[in-house]
């Protein structure tokens, strides 16, 4: 668990696309689409608990009115090379006001795998062809630059050097990823993503913008798994007035990993 972080600005301006950053992300994705095996991470289980937020906002108003809240309980597995399975363990809400509103079952768990090659969301309602930027096409659609170095402490004394990418499309006008991944130095293994999206990449034209921030955390000195989880979307509602929306904020948090170990119920 990471216990606290020390920024180190870098000395100058990068350009974009230098040998540098191309290097970085090459490593990345070709760690992210290796089939190997590692015989000593084979598998793990973990809990993932959170909350889902569903509130009225209106931009002209410093309060957001709470309409709805979810608490919700995973029981969470991955076995070697791509196999996951969540199963929803616990569920409860409370409604302030009256609402039907129903969820896409992807804002009710956990993002696994920092996203696969394609970024989909809302079950394709929201954002469904958007190209990771550390997916094989990502050198082709992105521009990325090295803005900064971080190292992180853990509790044992440890440190991480980790060096922030920033991503932009190469054409804005089209779906794109917008904003940063982080990657450690030795491995380029994905330590956290904060980011946006293009206009065109929302489905669903009421969607206003959909912010993402995901966490993890070094287990066995090797690998990354997730950690904490945030998602805010924002939509339109045009048919109260064009001022108002509604916005779903989740937050999750992944603990209690047990490693190569199998998960109960059906193979996965």
């Amino acid at each position: 668990m990471c216990e606290s972080a020390s920024a180190q600005p870098a000395a100058d301006a990068r350009a974009w696309n230098t040998p540098e950053v191309v290097d970085l992300v090459t490593r990345a994705r070709d760690l992210r689409q290796s089939t190997a095996i590692d015989p000593d991470f084979r598998s793990y289980t973990a809990e993932a608990r959170g909350y889902v937020y569903f509130f009225f906002d209106r931009p002209d108003s410093v309060d957001q009115v709470l309409v709805k809240a979810d608490q919700i309980a995973l029981d969470v597995a991955w076995r070697a090379p791509n196999h996951t399975r969540q199963t929803i363990v616990g569920l409860r809400d409370e409604k302030v006001l009256p609402t039907n509103i129903r969820y896409h079952l992807d804002h009710l768990t956990v993002i696994q795998d920092d996203f696969g090659d394609m970024i989909v969301l809302g079950d394709g309602d929201e954002v469904s062809s958007v190209v990771h930027p550390i997916a094989p096409r990502g050198p082709e659609l992105y521009d990325y630059r090295l803005a900064d170095s971080l190292t992180i402490s853990y509790g044992a004394g440890e440190e991480v050097r980790v060096y922030e990418v920033s991503v932009r499309p190469r054409d804005m006008a089209s779906p794109g990823f917008v904003g940063s991944v982080y990657l450690d130095r030795d491995r380029a293994a994905i330590v956290r993503m904060s980011f946006s999206f293009t206009p065109a990449s929302y489905v669903d034209p009421y969607v206003d913008y959909i912010r993402i921030s995901l966490d993890n955390s070094l287990w066995m000195e090797q690998v990354w798994l997730p950690y904490r989880q945030e998602v805010e979307i924002r939509r339109e509602m045009p048919f109260f007035d064009f001022l108002s929306g509604s916005i779903i904020r989740s937050r999750f948090d992944v603990r209690r990993y047990d490693f190569n170990v199998d998960p109960p119920g059906q193979p996965i």
